[in-house]
């Protein structure tokens, strides 16, 4: 059975409790603070008993004997997501009969380890200016956008599964489009480019137009492609002088992904937002940036030519 945590709290099919629930991606469970339907979720709270301020993780262990979490902070991309000391109290609470497991490698990416950590100390400037060359892994940076949307197009022809992301950096315009296919306007203007953003929110990398729109990240968390091309927003630059990314509050869209968010916590989860673009593709990753300062920097890393 494949469930949403909504549905395990409500115990729509009133199983009482389950033997065992799997919960992937556990990292984005929520908990009581920006949330869209704060109704429904004190409803389920009042259902099974549990205070105001009980997160969905609660719901899991009230609704099950034995659970398996896969658990990543560093995909945390929201503040409603549940907070890492509280996900690792109520885990220790449970530690007499749970086993922690590290996984230590990584099969979605043919860059492996290596390639995630390499991406991880770019996006956190902590890797000084050190460059990997990746031979088994298609690395590229563009200088145009128009360029990096054909090719994504031309390799979706030929093996599938090959989108454009991007961080929320534009409004999202084209909400409600009924013909996807043929907008009267656009959400994204790069250079001479235009693009709407993920037309559906449900299975979206599957659905009949999104190899010509570009998805955010609430969309490709989670799934495998062949080839990303990521867009680094105008909501994200790299300042030269202090060697640190910097955040533009004003420019980035996600109001419930920046609702309650102090400076410092906003970061995290914008890089950690690109952290997880730039690791979902399984062949290789392509990159642009709309701010110049970035773009600088991040070509010298993610541009695989030896004398970049």
């Amino acid at each position: 059975m494949i469930l949403s945590p909504k549905e395990v709290g409500d115990d729509i099919y009133h199983v009482g409790k389950y033997d065992l629930l799997v919960v992937d991606e556990s990292h984005r469970l929520h908990r009581r603070k920006s949330l869209s339907q704060y109704p429904a979720y004190d409803r389920i709270n009042a259902y099974l008993g549990l205070g105001q301020e009980a997160t969905e993780l609660d719901w899991i262990y009230k609704r099950s004997k034995m659970q398996v979490l896969f658990y990543d902070p560093a995909q945390s991309v929201r503040p409603s997501d549940i907070d890492r000391d509280y996900y690792l109290s109520k885990v220790r609470l449970h530690l007499a009969t749970s086993k922690p497991i590290v996984l230590k490698s990584q099969l979605r990416c043919l860059g492996g380890n290596d390639y995630i950590d390499y991406v991880k100390d770019v996006l956190y400037c902590r890797i000084g200016n050190k460059k990997k060359i990746f031979r088994d892994y298609d690395l590229r940076f563009f200088d145009h956008v128009e360029e990096m949307a054909n090719l994504i197009k031309s390799l979706d022809k030929t093996m599938k599964l090959c989108r454009l992301v991007a961080g929320y950096g534009w409004k999202w315009l084209s909400k409600g489009i009924k013909d996807p296919m043929h907008p009267t306007d656009y959400d994204i203007h790069i250079e001479n480019s235009e693009f709407i953003w993920n037309s559906t929110y449900k299975d979206w990398i599957n659905s009949p137009n999104s190899v010509n729109e570009v998805g955010c990240i609430h969309t490709v968390q989670g799934y495998d492609l062949n080839y990303c091309g990521v867009i680094f927003g105008p909501e994200i630059d790299y300042d030269p002088v202090t060697r640190r990314m910097v955040i533009y509050k004003e420019h980035y869209f996600d109001n419930l992904g920046k609702a309650g968010t102090n400076p410092v916590s906003l970061q995290e989860y914008i890089l950690n937002i690109y952290a997880t673009l730039m690791t979902r593709g399984i062949r290789g990753t392509f990159v642009y940036a709309c701010n110049p300062n970035l773009q600088q920097y991040l070509k010298h890393y993610f541009d695989q030519n030896e004398d970049s």
